[in-house]
């Protein structure tokens, strides 16, 4: 097969999570991003929040800077929260994430993913917090220290095992998590970012607790809009991100009782972000068929969002994402 044309590659970004083992070791430094990913043949980067070794306003410009040389135009960020803490630690969160929100325009962050947990005892957030002291007190967006980073290694050494989604989200639980993520969503809105949660695990493992957290979190002014455009193309759909939140859709954030064609069926036309999620290279035949009928669902609901491309395999993370991306520009396009 020819090689993908310029012109029809996908509007794709390489997540730094596709490096996170050589970063956390800091074999990697996160600066020479931007230029790894443009010499692979992508537009951006997504950036993830428990990979940053500084919040300071300065390392930001520094990155974006680094960015700019690169000729990067596209630009994410995923924010990790856990809603399962205790009221004073979620408290804290809120804090954190809407400091980290107010730093992505530095970065020309476009889209900012949120997963809310809950990871089990390891959950990024939970590490974030515990090997922090004050951190649960102040809510200061601070990197991983020493503990954190060894103990997060450690968990990416264990054997991966799938996970079962669990009962349904108790609606009281999807209340409160709907309250958490409010200011946030005006605060997006305002900076126009595109706000997006993601299917993940905890009171996200059911697409339709994911959905019915959505209703609950955008106002009425949203969701008459989106019934509006309920059968209108994604580009039509767009302001739902800009006043609202959409949905994240990863292509393998899946528990082991959802169907993925299912969820996808549910998801896409939700969609206002995409992380197009691989676990082995050469690409498995059960991967492919699962991102074929992925890309079928979002180009069905008219998609032509971002595609932040994250690999988290064994072997070489920068070839495993470059697989994806010509995989991405093969099915996406």
């Amino acid at each position: 097969m020819p090689p993908t044309s310029e012109l029809s590659r996908p509007k794709a970004l390489l997540h730094s999570w596709s490096l996170a083992r050589h970063i956390l070791s800091r074999k990697l430094e996160i600066m020479r991003l931007p230029g790894m990913a443009a010499e692979a043949g992508f537009q951006g980067v997504e950036w993830l929040d428990r990979l940053m070794p500084s919040f300071e306003p300065g390392y930001w410009d520094e990155l974006a800077a680094a960015q700019k040389e690169a000729g990067l135009n596209l630009a994410a960020f995923s924010l990790s929260m856990d809603l399962g803490l205790s009221p004073q630690a979620v408290a804290a969160q809120k804090d954190r994430a809407q400091a980290i929100l107010g730093l992505c325009p530095r970065l020309g962050v476009q889209a900012v993913r949120v997963s809310i947990g809950s990871g089990g005892r390891l959950s990024l957030a939970r590490l974030m917090l515990l090997t922090q002291p004050g951190s649960q007190r102040a809510g200061e967006p601070r990197p991983l220290n020493n503990l954190s980073r060894g103990l997060y290694k450690l968990a990416l050494k264990l054997p991966r095992r799938g996970k079962r989604a669990g009962d349904k989200a108790d609606p009281l639980a999807l209340q409160s998590a709907a309250w958490s993520l409010q200011p946030l969503v005006r605060q997006a809105a305002n900076l126009g970012i595109v706000l997006a949660l993601e299917n993940h695990f905890g009171l996200t493992s059911h697409p339709e607790d994911l959905l019915a957290l959505l209703d609950l979190v955008n106002d009425d002014a949203v969701k008459q809009d989106a019934h509006e455009n309920k059968d209108a193309g994604w580009a039509q759909r767009s302001p739902l991100a800009g006043g609202g939140l959409g949905v994240c859709l990863d292509t393998g954030n899946y528990p082991l009782e959802v169907d993925p064609a299912e969820a996808a069926g549910l998801l896409a036309p939700h969609a206002v972000h995409l992380h197009w999620k691989l676990r082995s290279n050469p690409i498995s035949a059960e991967e492919h068929r699962n991102l074929s009928l992925h890309a079928d669902a979002l180009k069905a609901a008219g998609y032509n969002g971002m595609i932040s491309v994250e690999y988290e395999g064994s072997g070489d993370g920068l070839a495993g994402a470059k697989a994806g991306l010509e995989l991405a520009s093969q099915l996406m396009c």
